[in-house]
């Protein structure tokens, strides 16, 4: 199924309700497509298709623009504002996501309460050792136990949660957000490079 989200079109000019805006020119000109934290596109739309050339951030955000549709293709990661996308990016762009990071780490949740968990795996297909994270919960030093520093391949996120991801512990680097579903394959590009991770739930 495709997730169609409709642009808002605004007069140029960062909303201070939107944290990740697409502008249609550079220099942060003509029509903008703006995105809520958290939220992701997996098809921009005809009108907004490979139409990108400027595009501005919040702090604690990241635009992840992908070249395809369904997040596919060529993938560069924006934060701050950047008032050209580049020669390679410039009218390129089909499907994005923006993630933003929390002011501070959600507070531990008692896990009898809910019976939702983000599960991190050793292995893609959802193989090897299982790791649990309760709803709400997080874990700053996954390298605090051996076997599991870089070791993660596959995830599975439960209907109203997302697992996010980073490089480094103490949710330090690169991160990325895994949203609700199963996702047999975490990609090349974080298979066996998870350090520190939370699952968020509504």
């Amino acid at each position: 199924m495709r997730y169609l989200f409709a642009p808002v079109l605004l007069l140029a000019g960062f909303q201070a309700s939107a944290t990740c805006n697409m502008y249609e020119h550079t220099g942060y000109s003509g029509q903008v497509y703006r995105m809520s934290p958290n939220s992701q596109t997996e098809y921009v739309g005809g009108h907004w298709n490979d139409r990108i050339s400027s595009i501005e951030v919040a702090p604690r955000c990241r635009l992840i623009a992908y070249q395809h549709e369904s997040f596919r293709g060529a993938e560069q990661v924006f934060t701050g504002n950047n008032s050209y996308v580049g020669n390679f990016w410039n009218d390129q762009i089909s499907s994005t996501r923006c993630e933003c990071d929390p002011v501070s780490p959600p507070p531990r949740y008692d896990v009898r309460k809910s019976n939702k968990v983000c599960k991190l795996f050793q292995h893609a297909d959802f193989q090897g050792k299982k790791y649990p994270l309760f709803a709400n919960s997080q874990m700053s030093v996954l390298n605090s136990r051996s076997d599991w520093n870089d070791e993660v391949s596959s995830v599975k996120v439960p209907r109203g949660c997302r697992l996010t991801v980073y490089e480094h512990k103490d949710y330090r680097g690169a991160s990325t957000t895994f949203y609700a579903g199963k996702h047999e394959f975490v990609g090349r590009n974080w298979n066996d490079r998870v350090s520190s991770a939370a699952c968020y739930c509504d």
